[in-house]
């Protein structure tokens, strides 16, 4: 078994090499966003593991579970929550991947930096 992280640079590093360019040309940096699409039929890391040059450890049963029930000490589930809560009071918000955003009429908006409590 090799890393994700290291699976991606050597391709990355070998995509790289065989045309001549830098790791900061633009074409590098399409294929690095490529790699993690999670369309099945776009994603590089998916061909890869139909070529069996990359191993699934998990399920696609196992990723369904976890997006209806994250494990609980997660951020994810953290902002799960606040998107029902606030859905549930049919309240506008504004989610960021640091901040979590209430939009209250009448009042100044408020928004939480980073990881947050609900109560």
């Amino acid at each position: 078994r090799e890393c994700d992280w290291v699976m991606k640079y050597n391709l990355l590093q070998a995509y790289r090499a065989k045309r001549g360019i830098a790791l900061s040309h633009p074409r590098v940096s399409m294929m690095d966003l490529q790699y993690h699409d999670i369309d099945m039929s776009k994603g590089i890391y998916y061909r890869l593991v139909e070529r069996g040059l990359a191993e699934r450890i998990t399920t696609d049963a196992s990723i369904e579970n976890a997006i209806s029930n994250p494990p609980a000490t997660t951020r994810a589930r953290l902002r799960g929550e606040f998107v029902k809560r606030a859905k549930r009071k049919e309240q506008g918000f504004h989610r960021g991947l640091g901040t979590s955003q209430v939009e209250r009429p009448g009042t100044e908006n408020r928004a939480t930096e980073g990881s947050f409590q609900i109560s």
